[in-house]
């Protein structure tokens, strides 16, 4: 653990207290003199800049983080960012009602629409964060050819003598199916990729008041967005709560 110390005096801070640890960075609530603010600091200097890059080109967006400082600190790559009021969404829909539950779950819906349409192809083709990650691509990844890869892929993990061999082998079929009918995406979007309850924050009405966390960022069809928070904060099996969040 460093001394944060000569980090509070640097960012003008009077309190520095930590919020998470993941992945080789840490990430700090603290008062400055430019008010609340969260303080990333990163092992890898190359992940902060990829963050940096999508803040600055989001900075005219209402519901992310502004940049106000990035400077390095004893080895490490510091982000100082504007803090948003707000509560995650994960622990909001522990105590709604339904009816709650289903407009705010319309709300992270929209909000994610608005983050897709917020920069245009044009401009996130021109951008770092995803070319240091993923390398230059001469082709884009079709829907039904990934599809297609990822049952082959499943269907040689499955154990022939297996109980339920049959019944899995039948709903990757009918992935096969339904693979016909997708339509590819005619442009290209900024993605989240982890657009989950804990990275949304909403204000006491439920609405959205700030989307966080960019480290998993990347660009692609906007529909892959949308099966993340289904799968960790919607009972797969409700389809009015899955249906809020798609139709909003």
């Amino acid at each position: 653990m460093k001394d944060l110390s000569d980090l509070k005096h640097r960012i003008q801070a009077k309190t520095l207290d930590l919020v998470t640890q993941r992945n080789g960075a840490s990430v700090y609530q603290g008062q400055s003199s430019q008010g609340e603010v969260f303080i990333k600091i990163a092992n890898n200097q190359t992940a902060n800049d990829r963050y940096c890059e999508i803040l600055d080109a989001l900075k005219e967006f209402p519901l992310t983080p502004k940049v106000l400082n990035k400077f390095e600190w004893e080895g490490s790559s510091i982000l100082v960012m504007s803090a948003i009021e707000g509560r995650q969404v994960d622990q909001v829909l522990k105590n709604c009602t339904r009816v709650q539950k289903i407009s705010l779950l319309g709300n992270a819906g929209r909000a994610l629409g608005e983050l897709h349409r917020a920069l245009p192809q044009t401009r996130i083709l021109n951008m770092r964060f995803w070319q240091d990650r993923d390398g230059l691509s001469t082709h884009w990844v079709l829907w039904k050819q990934q599809l297609e890869l990822m049952i082959s892929k499943w269907m040689s993990r499955i154990n022939p003598l297996s109980s339920d061999y049959h019944e899995f082998c039948d709903q990757l079929n009918q992935l096969r199916k339904y693979a016909k009918a997708i339509c590819e995406p005619t442009q290209l979007h900024l993605l989240h990729c982890d657009y989950i309850g804990r990275n949304i924050l909403v204000d006491r009405e439920n609405r959205v008041s700030g989307i966080i966390d960019f480290e998993a960022a990347r660009i692609g069809d906007e529909v892959y967005d949308l099966a993340k928070i289904i799968w960790v904060d919607i009972d797969f099996s409700d389809l009015e709560l899955r249906n809020a969040f798609l139709e909003g």
